[in-house]
């Protein structure tokens, strides 16, 4: 951690392809009848399909502990994405890891969850899409498209989801194809924002193959300003001139040759960049055969590509209790600070708003910089087989 840089302002870069590379078979023996769950909707009770047994099964009958919303519900209460879940779950926190982690999302349930932004380390929390696993939460920031419910089961899951399934599970369960037409919705709203979402739904043989195409496009500006520090509080206030770190000759760290970028205001106001901003296109396509009366087949495809700045980060203070002598800031002006640039790490660098900082993304000791860039290419492929043998017994077999 440095002056001008925060442990934090590593943004992402992400490529992603989820890819299961194998089949799996799920065998389910029990109620033929389909049952309801009920969820309190926005205009009274709601009834809402549950398979977190892969049966349908009453929630009141399901020995889960378990909450359920539909794709419709959700919308209604202007979920917008994976973070937006945890508004209506007990005993779950789920959001963004921390800014320096892009759309790696942090699950928590009863305590248990991704706390890591390590590839090698298991979430204890995993998502599925469709049943299908993502084994890591890098990129599981996914917009809520055109699903017919979310299902979000506390406690320990390991029986039907798996030995990472330690904390629970959440399950997508996209919209299938229906015949039914399509639609579309337009948001607009301060900051510019902008969204876009609509799906169609048709069928290319009638009563045989069916379907069902969605798409979401969402922009807004950001809402907190990175600021200049001079800009704010005078030239050379730190001391120096220019970018305010002071020349030490002859000691040969880079800071002497370190371009921090250009410190041209917007409109006068000290604002040099911005966090917290949102540009994400997500589509989903979905194929689905009558193959037989008891055999349905379906082929589905998703991409999301995300272009923002990080997520909003801010320090609040530097005082670290559980650090001696005044914690971190002591041991940073002794090291650095001081002996480095001549100037104590200390609270003239906070902000007096919750919305803005004086980041700039660059190392002045090592010369690194790290872009302040959120950015995203995602895609899946996937594709499920369906046998009803009996009203009793059915198979499904998921490759994706």
């Amino acid at each position: 951690m440095t002056l001008f840089d925060t442990a934090r302002t590593r943004f992402a870069h992400l490529s992603l392809i989820r890819i299961a590379l194998s089949t799996s078979a799920v065998v389910a023996i029990g109620i033929a009848a389909p049952a309801l769950a009920q969820a309190q909707g926005a205009g009274g009770i709601e009834e809402i399909m549950v398979t977190a047994r892969y049966r349908s099964q009453d929630i009141q009958e399901t020995p889960l502990a378990i909450s359920a919303f539909s794709g419709d519900l959700l919308q209604d209460r202007g979920a917008a994405d994976t973070s937006d879940i945890e508004m209506f779950v007990p005993n779950a926190v789920i959001g963004p890891l921390g800014a320096g982690w892009g759309s790696t999302m942090a699950a928590f349930i009863r305590g248990i969850g991704l706390n890591d932004n390590i590839l090698s380390y298991e979430p204890g929390v995993p998502i599925y899409i469709d049943d299908v696993y993502l084994g890591r939460n890098q990129g599981a920031i996914l917009d809520l498209l055109d699903l017919e419910r979310v299902e979000v089961l506390r406690g320990p899951q390991g029986t039907l989801f798996g030995k990472n399934a330690v904390g629970g599970a959440v399950r997508f369960i996209s919209s299938k194809p229906q015949g039914e037409g399509g639609n579309i919705s337009l948001t607009v709203g301060q900051r510019n924002r902008l969204n876009v979402r609509g799906m169609f739904d048709t069928e290319i043989v009638p009563d045989t193959l069916l379907l069902r195409l969605s798409g979401s496009s969402k922009t807004q500006d950001g809402y907190f300003d990175v600021l200049d520090y001079e800009c704010v509080n005078g030239a050379g206030s730190l001391g120096g001139g220019g970018t305010g770190i002071p020349p030490i000759p002859g000691l040969g760290f880079p800071v002497l040759s370190i371009d921090l970028g250009s410190a041209v205001s917007e409109n006068g106001n000290c604002v040099v960049d911005h966090l917290g901003d949102e540009n994400v296109q997500s589509g989903r396509g979905m194929l689905l055969w009558h193959a037989t009366p008891a055999v349905d087949v379906t082929l589905s495809a998703d991409v999301t590509h995300q272009r923002q700045k990080g997520p909003a980060d801010k320090y609040v203070r530097f005082y670290r209790p559980t650090m001696p002598e005044g914690g971190l800031p002591n041991f940073w002006n002794f090291a650095v600070g001081e002996p480095i640039f001549g100037i104590p790490w200390d609270d003239r660098f906070l902000t007096d708003s919750p919305y803005t900082n004086y980041n700039r993304y660059v190392d002045p000791v090592s010369g690194r910089t790290f872009p302040n860039a959120n950015n995203l290419n995602e895609y899946g492929v996937a594709g499920t087989v369906e046998w009803n043998i009996s009203p009793e017994l059915n198979i499904k077999s998921i490759t994706a």
